[in-house]
This record gives C-alpha cells, sequence and structure tokens, in this order.
C-alpha cells in the first residue's frame, strides 16, 4: 500500500495504490485554497483508519478505508482566525500551530499538542529549542470528541503507541534526549 499527497489543485487530497488499484481521495484540510498545508499522518493496518493532522493550525481528520478505497469519516478544525486567505495563498498565524505528531492506540486517537490555556507559548519563536516543545499530549475517541488533556512532564518531540494498547512511547527532552512510555 502506498499513501502520498496529489499536487497542488488536485480535486482530492490523497491518492493511493493499494494491490495495483489506484484512487484518489479525501479532502483539503481549507477547501478554498486547494493547497497542501503541511500534515502529519498516521495509518492504522489493523482497523484501516487513517488520520490526518496539522502542524500549521488545529485540525484532525480520520478516513476508514473499505477495500481500496478511503472515505472520510470527520473531520474537526479551528476557526479561520488561525489563517487569511489573500491572493489565493494562505497566511498562516505562526504564533499557533496545530499537532506535532499524532497515532493511535487502542482507544485513542493521540496527538502531541500544545495545551494553549497552560502553555500560550508563541510558537513562532520555539524552532528547535527543546526546552520550549509541548508537554501535553490530547486524547481523542473514534468520533473526534476530546477526552482528555495529559502532561507527560517533559518536552516531546514525537509519538507512537501500538494498535493493541494504550501504552505510549515519546521521545523527549528531559534535559538529554530520552525514551519514556506513558500508560494511558
Amino acid at each position: 500500500m502506498y499513501i502520498e499527497t496529489t499536487k497542488n489543485g488536485s480535486e482530492t487530497y490523497f491518492r493511493s495504490v493499494i494491490d495495483g488499484h489506484e484512487s484518489f481521495w479525501g479532502v483539503y484540510p481549507i477547501p478554498k485554497i486547494k493547497k497542501h498545508i503541511g500534515t502529519y499522518e498516521f495509518y492504522d493496518s489493523t482497523r484501516g483508519l487513517f488520520v490526518v493532522t496539522s502542524f500549521r493550525f488545529p485540525y484532525l481528520a480520520l478516513y476508514k478505508r473499505e477495500n481500496s478505497v478511503f472515505t472520510l469519516l470527520w473531520e474537526r478544525k479551528a476557526d479561520q482566525k488561525n489563517y487569511i486567505i489573500t491572493d489565493d495563498d494562505i497566511i498562516f498565524d505562526r504564533k499557533i500551530k496545530g499537532a506535532s505528531d499524532v497515532c493511535m492506540s487502542k482507544d485513542y486517537i493521540i496527538t502531541l499538542e500544545r495545551d494553549r490555556e497552560k502553555d500560550p507559548v508563541d510558537e513562532s519563536i520555539v524552532r528547535r529549542d527543546i526546552s520550549k516543545f509541548p508537554h501535553t499530549v490530547f486524547l481523542y475517541d473514534y468520533t473526534g470528541n476530546l477526552l482528555k488533556i495529559v502532561d507527560v512532564g517533559m518536552p516531546i518531540m514525537r509519538i507512537v503507541a501500538g494498535s493493541n494498547s494504550n501504552t505510549l512511547y515519546m521521545i523527549g527532552g528531559n534535559p538529554d534526549y530520552v525514551l519514556a512510555k506513558c500508560e494511558l
């Protein structure tokens, strides 16, 4: 199986090739402008679920695979206050970002995001300073509802989980790079 984003301006956002069958599917996160915005994707082959999130603005979508076709189940997106559209282009508010990573566990869609209420950092100054990375993961159910926000107590760079448990593995800074594990 192979999945990639299509060219800007295409009618659909993704192209996949599964068992020799090519299909085009998916919606643009900002449908007014058919441009790619920078996304993280994760595919759970056990359940046939494909999750998409953006690091440019708050966005989360879930697709379900049936044979070689993916169908959008739902999407959550921020108000247009995080970006403006001008001259057929999108200008994002660089002070606010979306998710830095995404994965799925047995019961949750997990995003690595900053809890803006407790940590209102200007994202445009973070760059590669690990100490300023988010230290919270957001847990969503498979219908798109935010269930809880978990503060893991250290800045996190990457996350991964398996589909048969709710164990989350992380690469973080404590202050050196560490591999950490958390039961959700």
